[in-house]
């Protein structure tokens, strides 16, 4: 395996990358955005030819298999557990360490950073609002996606009689397939975004001390990203120019967007961490005709694994303050007028009134609008002796429901054995924690 540490050359000295851990680098075609000169794979699950068959499905960052696994994994606000597990079986199956917090967010470490160094950060939330996956999730039944191709011949996946939970099941997909490109990563997902940014909000400080930027995957189709939440601004201009501008037109990214709410807003309040949030390729979200675009998806994580390449591990610091020198024959602008004339800019509307590109909310859940007041650093070391104690008993106890839940899996697949005449121990008991998936 070719393990290259790459170094670039940036406004702000040199920068480390991540290992990549994918051999194969492609060459985007600056007049074909997004897509490869060199096919990683010729032919779709059907056999048809990507050279003589437009409708043939060609990805190049993630795999149909690993879209199609996460996908169909039910969820809903306060109803995770079945999406939560399943990441922690994805995290034993892959060596990564994880972990919760107080309110059952999930977080994933991998490898060990040299001194000096920062992990890139990666997001999604866990829920949905797609609340005919519920009974899906109750009686641990995989969602029945389907596939149609429309008329740009892209593959778009989809779930009769519901959305398929693409906001934020999407983000998950490709925050996982991210992971593994990288062998110094973290990751995090949250709890009841869709509520308020419920679980976002009881995030573990502590835990970012060593991240020095954060990638979410919570905005809606593919052109489109957000340069501002819940009036909190997600990264600098400088920070814009300097690093990703460049990159998302490269990949087709031309609309910043300022949008209500999201989890990476949560983590801009209480630290100095620079944040950006993308499009998924997820369509039509929060309706019940929500559905996902193969091709867009996979677009989203090769941007992704060029940012974090660029980046590399190191801390882009956000202040909120929107500092920036203006190139020479630039005219100084406010924010909002920047993006405007860089990019393209929409202001929405808060969730209750829905967006104007259809992106409303469908259910009765909670707002929740997030604190927009003064940034607020927590720590541990603030906490009496008592506090700690009971943090720590009620991450116990996550952890052990969680664990109990995965006992009842294996009591299952025992029992199905016995049935069925196989011998359990001969051929689950070891290899359980690391092969078998939800």
């Amino acid at each position: 395996m070719n393990n290259l540490n790459k170094k670039e050359n940036l406004n702000e000295g040199t920068v480390t990358s991540p290992t990549v851990l994918n051999e194969e680098e492609t060459v985007k075609d600056e007049k074909n955005i997004g897509s490869s000169n060199e096919v990683t794979n010729t032919t779709d699950s059907e056999g048809k030819s990507a050279v003589n068959d437009p409708t043939a499905l060609v990805m190049h960052h993630m795999t149909k298999e690993h879209v199609l696994d996460v996908m169909s994994v039910p969820s809903y606000s306060r109803v995770e557990y079945r999406m939560t597990a399943y990441i922690m079986l994805w995290a034993r199956q892959h060596n990564i360490d994880y972990d919760f917090d107080k309110r059952g967010n999930i977080y994933l470490t991998k490898g060990t950073l040299e001194e000096g160094e920062f992990y890139p950060c990666v997001t999604s939330h866990l829920d949905t609002v797609q609340d005919g996956q519920v009974p899906y999730a109750e009686t641990g039944t995989r969602l029945n996606i389907k596939e149609r191709i429309n008329a740009k011949n892209q593959h778009e996946i989809y779930v009769d009689g519901m959305g398929i939970g693409g906001d934020c099941r999407a983000g998950i997909t490709i925050c996982l397939a991210l992971i593994e490109k990288f062998d110094k990563i973290k990751a995090c997902f949250f709890l009841e975004e869709e509520m308020g940014m419920l679980g976002s909000k009881e995030l573990d400080v502590d835990w970012f001390n060593d991240v020095g930027y954060v990638i979410g995957y919570d905005s809606p189709e593919l052109n489109r990203a957000a340069y501002r939440c819940s009036q909190k601004l997600l990264f600098t201009r400088q920070f814009f120019v300097d690093h990703i501008q460049n990159i998302c037109k490269k990949w087709g990214l031309t609309v910043f967007n300022s949008e209500p709410i999201t989890d990476v807003v949560q983590i801009r309040e209480k630290t100095d961490i620079t944040c950006m949030n993308f499009g998924n390729g997820g369509y039509q979200a929060h309706s019940h005709t929500e559905y996902c675009v193969l091709e867009d998806m996979d677009n989203a994580c090769g941007m992704g694994e060029e940012i974090i390449t660029h980046l590399g591990c190191n801390k882009y610091v956000c202040n909120g303050q929107d500092e920036y020198t203006p190139k020479e024959g630039e005219t100084a602008m406010s924010t909002d007028a920047f993006y405007d004339k860089v990019a393209g800019r929409q202001t929405y509307n808060y969730y209750g009134n829905g967006y104007n590109t259809g992106y409303g909310r469908s259910y009765s859940g909670g707002n929740g609008s997030g604190n927009t007041g003064s940034t607020v650093y927590a720590s541990t070391q603030t906490k009496s002796a008592a506090d700690i104690a009971l943090d720590k008993a009620m991450l116990e106890n996550i952890s052990k429901t969680y664990e109990k839940y995965i006992e009842n899996i294996k009591d299952d697949i025992k029992k199905r054995c016995e049935l069925n005449n196989i011998d359990y121990d001969a051929i689950f008991a070891n290899v359980f924690d690391t092969e078998i998936t939800f």
